[in-house]
């Protein structure tokens, strides 16, 4: 079972969610994502989750209520487009 504590660096996160990638597909089980926001950070996770199949549920649907495996490419652009935004100013 993936640590639940709080990954320090983006390697870790994705270490963290190969591992759960990896749980879920042996076991079959979905996946759940606290916090979609912080998964568009790393598009190699989203490309990930994309390409396993795995069914997944976000737990934050206050900002992304109808959350699915077709809105998770255009999340994760928004996403890298509004930090390179944000830190070019």
């Amino acid at each position: 079972m993936p640590s639940l504590r709080k990954p320090r660096r983006a390697n870790e996160m994705t270490s963290l969610g190969s591992r759960a990638l990896a749980t879920g597909r042996k076991n079959k089980t979905r996946l759940v994502i606290a916090k979609l926001d912080r998964l568009f950070r790393n598009v190699v996770l989203v490309a990930a989750l994309m390409d396993s199949g795995i069914e997944f549920v976000a737990v934050d649907n206050l900002h992304y209520p109808h959350a699915c495996r077709l809105t998770l490419p255009s999340g994760a652009t928004l996403t890298l487009v509004s930090h390179q935004l944000a830190s070019a100013s």
